[in-house]
């Protein structure tokens, strides 16, 4: 990529930021404002209008001391970074005009208005006043819901940097300022706090670099402050986004032009021709990817597990880098990325359609030469006009990127190429298959801890998954250099060209000099931070992303716990060894955990692993059809994206972490539009309701955005691979049920109906503790619920009924037995009269209404307590 490409992104994204900074917090004074206006501002009446692009061109100046030189030198060909910027507005030449429109192109997309017969619109005396609203609270794929005023939005988001609580819409009247003054006052700490922040970036050195965590932290502050905010415009789609936007439309729209000699005023703001080329890459087989299983991979479980869900995100992002490079656009015109999924916004040029080819061709024979087809990226591609980003024309440009996918994804191997049987296959097995694939030979290097033996691959799994807990930083270099000798890396680097580094951390907290000497060798190619600090506060340091997910640790309370300590088949010794603080909790531990423990350290209950597995119900459909024609735009799509990313990536580690009663869930995978976690099985159970509540409140109750789940339970030494074939079935059965729905022990319920069930448990845990009924009666509730089930069964069905099958019918009765024989026996014969009363008037209550759904609040109590 060249200086001038660079130029133009930097300047497309950097183009609202005076929106962030603003004339207050800058200390604007009249005089300076009426002395540079004319450099950049459009006039109107008489006077000056847009003030927002001067205050971009001051954010600069204010703040050039920590920004990279070239913001303040001739630096690429054409006009300089801070005219580019601030001119959108007042375009005189062809590449201001390519930011303008840019701008326009977006802006086109994202801003579209309530009915103005129906809303007052926002003075711009009081845009500071203005809060994002949801969209997410609007989506509606029968395409009923009537948002077209403010008020038909009940939520807003604070204006405040991401952390896990923020991202939740809140209502509008606890969001919305009262007053100018209070709404100036959000914007000042929210700017001092960004000023702050940009101050410590590293890699100035390395523009392209630094733009990635500058675009980061942007990220962090803008992702609530809503680009659009007087008039009658709908606040929904983020600064951040439109910026991020912008940047990726200017970049393409420059190479366009330059490489079809067209750099001219005219020819940029030409709306039919198709500049652009929209690149998809979506990630096959990711389940069986990670959850693969050969052998006896116990002590390994957890970071394979870990390890491989990294590296399906760590593919995509380094495959999305690769096909950028190869371009020649930046990392940052990667407009979505998540959940397996990617989609560049690049130039409809023949090098750059040469480029993507020859790039997935690549990736094709990279990946045929490990998984040998079970796992992939399959690259698609379709051009785009200007025009197809305008309000109402997105919809059919993304229906015909939706073909365009799915004709790759089921035509995504070269059989020519690839097809039949690999030949000399075993050559290369000298002395025995990986134990953790079966399919890959060992390798003579691959020695994990205690002489086990892998290939090259599932070794990289392994040493990216014990690292990933114990750093928070990961440096990308290239790995055609010899700058990482001697450093614990891949053996294997990603596509023979990316290599993965866990830098040392410095006592100061400071990664070791952010490898500021491999960048300044441009040998440094990414820089990422894997999790927001534990602070919850924005990170500065590196680029941002989500990949940690959350694991748990053992714990000054952990090691003389008794539950662990009773583990059977570990010696004391092995037991101390594994069993350390701030270490990764261990399978056979977590499931231990699960076990009750009385005043007298006695243990109840059984020991197991609980695995949740759950989704997004529809979401295709929502992204295709949950907004309006007019509404429906790559900025909306690219907001909904991430906002839905965030509930997983970021809100979710950060609540199992906090909340003592999850601490002990593991995130195998969290992230795009799903989840998958591994818990003490009561745990899980707990969980899984509170989960869809917690859901259901990020999307502001809307009852068309919801979720499914399935629950399994296992022995704490099954096979992963097992498990996760157990929980998909069990979603699977959730979404074929009819979706918002929970499948557990065999029982599908809906959300509401699970809170009414774990009630029921409640209840049962009551007659227990005060006695009313023995574990006896309990037990003897089984046979009921059975017989009560398929009553329930036999009345539904159609056609007659066998007298023989009649039997089940007597329930009723062997119950008022059952509850007059086993309640147990009281001093007042009242009192004793009175619990027969409950337990058999509840039981047979529950036994009517619930039938064999009541086996979730039964089982659930006697596991607890066998």
């Amino acid at each position: 990529m060249d200086d001038t490409t660079l130029k133009i992104a930097i300047a497309g994204f950097s183009h609202d930021m005076g929106k962030l900074a603003g004339k207050d917090v800058l200390n604007l004074d009249p005089e300076e404002f009426d002395r540079r206006a004319a450099d950049f501002l459009p006039v109107r009446d008489g006077r000056y209008t847009h003030g927002h692009a001067l205050y971009t061109a001051l954010f600069i100046d204010r703040f050039i001391d920590c920004l990279p030189e070239e913001f303040s030198r001739p630096w690429g060909e054409g006009d300089g970074l801070v005219k580019l910027a601030a001119s959108h507005h007042s375009p005189s030449t062809a590449m201001e005009w390519i930011i303008a429109e840019a701008d326009r192109i977006s802006s086109g997309m994202d801003r579209e208005e309530y009915d103005a017969a129906k809303n007052a619109a926002v003075s711009f005396r009081d845009f500071e006043k203005t809060r994002m609203v949801p969209i997410l609270e609007c989506l509606d794929p029968s395409g009923q819901a009537d948002f077209t005023t403010s008020e038909c939005y009940g939520h807003a988001y604070p204006l405040q940097p991401l952390s896990p609580e923020n991202i939740f819409p809140r209502p509008a009247g606890e969001v919305m300022p009262s007053d100018r003054e209070t709404a100036k006052a959000q914007y000042a700490v929210l700017f001092k706090g960004f000023g702050q922040a940009l101050e410590r970036i590293p890699h100035r050195g390395c523009i392209g670099l630094w733009f990635e965590h500058f675009e980061s932290l942007v990220m962090q502050y803008a992702s609530h402050l809503p680009a659009a905010r007087a008039g009658n415009v709908i606040p929904d789609v983020s600064l951040f986004d439109h910026m991020k936007t912008t940047a990726a439309l200017a970049a393409a729209l420059y190479v366009y032009h330059r490489d079809t000699g067209t750099l001219e005023a005219k020819a940029v703001r030409a709306e039919d021709p198709e500049k652009f080329l929209l690149v998809t890459g979506e990630f096959h087989g990711i389940q069986s990817f990670i959850f693969t299983g050969f052998g006896d991979t116990r002590r390994f479980r957890s970071k394979l597990l870990r390890g491989r869900s990294f590296y399906v995100s760590a593919v995509m992002e380094m495959a999305a880098h690769m096909l950028c490079t190869e371009i020649g656009i930046p990392v940052t015109s990667v407009i979505l990325n998540a959940g397996g999924k990617f989609t560049i916004l690049a130039p409809n040029t023949s090098q750059a359609g040469q480029a993507v080819e020859q790039t997935a061709q690549k990736i094709e024979q990279w990946f045929a030469g490990r998984t040998f087809g079970e796992a992939g990226i399959s690259i698609s591609s379709v051009a785009a006009a200007p025009a197809d980003f305008k309000s109402g024309g997105y919809q059919d440009l993304h229906d015909r990127m939706n073909r365009a996918v799915l004709a790759k994804k089921y035509n995504r191997i070269d059989l020519d190429a690839y097809g039949g049987v690999i030949e000399n296959y075993f050559d290369g097995v000298k002395e025995e298959l990986c134990p953790f694939c079966g399919k890959r030979p060992v390798h003579a290097g691959a020695v994990l801890r205690e002489g086990h033996k892998a290939c090259t691959l599932c070794r990289d799994h392994v040493f990216l998954g014990e690292n990933l807990v114990r750093k928070d930083v990961l440096a990308v270099l290239d790995a055609n250099t010899d700058s990482h000798a001697g450093a614990k890396k891949l053996m294997e680097p990603l596509f023979g060209r990316y290599q993965f580094v866990f830098p040392e951390a410095l006592s100061n907290g400071h990664e070791a000099d952010a490898m500021e000497s491999e960048a300044e060798k441009k040998q440094l190619l990414r820089y990422w931070a894997m999790a927001l600090p534990s602070g919850g506060l924005p990170t500065q340091q590196a680029t941002l992303k989500f990949f940690n997910g959350y694991v748990p640790a053992y714990g000054q309370e952990d090691l003389s716990d008794p539950r662990i300590r009773a583990v059977s088949g570990e010696d004391e010794i092995d037991l101390d060894r594994q069993v350390r603080e701030n270490a990764p909790k261990m399978f056979n531990h977590i499931a231990a955990l699960a076990k009750q423990v009385d005043s007298d350290e006695r243990l109840a209950g059984v020991e197991a692993l609980g695995v949740v597995k759950a989704d997004v119900d529809n979401l295709g459909l929502l992204m295709t059809c949950g907004l309006r024609e007019n509404l429906y735009s790559i900025s909306r799509i690219a907001t909904l994206s991430r906002q839905m990313n965030n509930f997983f990536a970021v809100f979710l580690p950060h609540f199992l972490g906090k909340h003592p009663a999850y601490k002990n869930i593991y995130t195998v995978f969290a992230g795009g539009d799903d989840l998958f976690l591994i818990g003490p099985w009561n745990h899980i159970m707990d969980f899984a309701p509170e989960l869809a509540e917690t859901f259901s409140a990020y999307v502001c109750k809307n009852s068309n955005v919801t979720l499914s789940a399935g629950i399994s339970f296992h022995k704490p030494h099954t096979p992963v691979n097992a498990m996760a074939e157990a929980a998909e079935s069990a979603l699977e059965r959730s979404k074929a049920d009819g979706r918002n729905r929970l499948t557990v022990f065999g029982e599908t319920v809906v959300w509401n109906e699970a809170f009414d069930l774990y009630g029921i448990r409640d209840v049962f845990e009551r007659w227990l503790e005060q006695e009313y009924i023995s574990p006896t009666m309990l037990y003897r509730l089984n046979r009921f619920v059975e017989m009560a089930d398929r009553e329930q069964k036999l009345t539904s069905a159609d056609g007659g009924i066998d007298m023989q099958e009649m039997e089940c019918t007597r329930w009723r009765a062997l119950l008022a037995y059952a509850a007059e024989r086993n309640v147990l026996k009281t001093d007042d014969p009242a009192d004793r009269k009175n619990r027969v009363a409950e337990v058999h008037g509840k039981a047979a209550e529950w036994l009517t209404s619930w039938g064999g759904s009541l086996r979730v609040p039964l089982w659930y109590v006697q596991y607890n307590r066998r």
